[in-house]
């Protein structure tokens, strides 16, 4: 394995420098009359690159926070199995107020 030196390194970083800046400024194409300004298209850009940034800590602060809250949902017991099978589906009251709960009928209710 061959190993470059400091001079060669220092080389190549000024090159990946410059190719960077070329490429840029080259990139950018004159905007006609009626289009967005090149002001627009920086600030989209920075935009961009705020995102590109902050998005790995966006995710990281969602499996931080997901894992501070494993102690609570710890503590509350539930057990899903038992909860899910002992609970009967037609005694959930899901649906509009109308609908009466014995009879199942769509006779509205006095109010």
């Amino acid at each position: 394995m061959k190993y470059i030196n400091k001079e060669e390194f220092q080389m190549k970083a000024k090159i990946v420098v410059v190719m960077t800046a070329f490429v840029v400024f080259f990139a950018c194409a004159a905007p006609n009359e009626q289009g967005p300004s090149p002001g627009h298209g920086a600030s989209s850009a920075m935009q961009g690159f705020a995102h590109l940034i902050l998005s790995p800590l966006q995710i990281a602060a969602g499996l931080l926070e997901g894992i501070a809250a494993v102690p609570y949902f710890l503590s509350t017991n539930i057990h899903f199995k038992k909860t899910l099978t002992a609970v009967p589906w037609t005694a959930l009251s899901i649906g509009p107020p109308c609908l009466e709960k014995t009879s199942g009928s769509r006779n509205h209710r006095p109010s």
